[in-house]
Formats: C-alpha cells, sequence, structure tokens
C-alpha cells in the first residue's frame, strides 16, 4: 500500500509541476518557467562571458481579431502562432508564453544581430502562413544590459518601436 501512495503521490507532484510552469492554452512554458531559465542562462553568460538575446514577441491587432472574430478565434491564432514560432526556432532556445497575445524567446549564445536576423525570419514566416503579423523587441546580454528588468525593458521599448512601424 505504501509504495501505491508513493506512486500516486508522485504522478500527482508531477501534475502539480505541469500547472505551474506550463501556458494551459499552448503548452508552452509560462513567465514563471521563464524567469527561472532567465536566471540560469544570466548566471552562464556571466561565468562563460557568453551572449544571449531576449526576443518579446507581440501579435499585432489582436484585440481587433478577438473583438469581431470572438475569443475563440483569438485562442486559435495564439496556438497557431505558438506552433510557428516553437517549429522555427532551435531546440534549445527557450519560447514561453508571456501572457495574453504576448511570447518571449532566451536565445543561448546569440548576438542581438542574429537575434534580429532570427526576428525578421519569424515575422516573414508568420506573415506567410497565416492572415496575422507580429512585432518583436530585442535586447541582448551584455550589450542592452545585465539583469532581466533591464534586458526585458529594452526589448519591451524596442517592440512597441516595432509597433509602431507596423
Amino acid at each position: 500500500m505504501k509504495e501505491h501512495s508513493k506512486e500516486y503521490l508522485k504522478k500527482k507532484i508531477r501534475k502539480l509541476e505541469k500547472l505551474v510552469i506550463k501556458d494551459e492554452l499552448t503548452n508552452l512554458p509560462n513567465l514563471r518557467y521563464f524567469k527561472y531559465i532567465f536566471a540560469k542562462e544570466l548566471h552562464r553568460a556571466k561565468r562563460f562571458k557568453n551572449s544571449f538575446s531576449l526576443m518579446l514577441i507581440d501579435i499585432n491587432k489582436f484585440k481587433e481579431v478577438n473583438d469581431k472574430k470572438g475569443h475563440l478565434e483569438g485562442d486559435r491564432i495564439i496556438k497557431i502562432v505558438a506552433k510557428l514560432l516553437s517549429e522555427n526556432i532551435r531546440k534549445y532556445d527557450i519560447l514561453c508564453r508571456y501572457g495574453g497575445d504576448e511570447f518571449v524567446i532566451l536565445f543561448p549564445r546569440v548576438s542581438k544581430n542574429i537575434a534580429q536576423i532570427i526576428g525578421e525570419e519569424l515575422k516573414n514566416d508568420i506573415k506567410k502562413m497565416t492572415f496575422i503579423t507580429i512585432s518583436i523587441g530585442i535586447s541582448s546580454y551584455s550589450e542592452d544590459g545585465k539583469s532581466f528588468k533591464t534586458l526585458f525593458n529594452k526589448a519591451d521599448k524596442n517592440m512597441y518601436k516595432d509597433k509602431k512601424g507596423n
């Protein structure tokens, strides 16, 4: 009986862990998980003097989709974008749903210039596959900052600059 109880508890713990770190709609990791991974990558970058880039992604005119076509269609769009993003990055890049219609990607050992090229490719791929467009903002360690807050704020500002251009 004890072994049965232990297995049962282990399964429940795994299920709870998944609920804590996964976004329910997209099954991508959530912001909580991203912050955890970010701290690890920041430590690694400092230790080995590597760079990494952070990319924020926002679906353009998403509110209009929800208002005109409904929230179920909005959810479908979020799933499509999540799938396209995950299929077009490396296996060891970290893609998370930030919340709402925003995503964040951590690109270990990728410079800002390379991240910008990747961003343009992602924008083009999504536009080709759907009627959706995205805006992106990029920041890089240590060029743009050395903390989560600084890098995130820089990427956020750059995303809004990109959004104004769309």
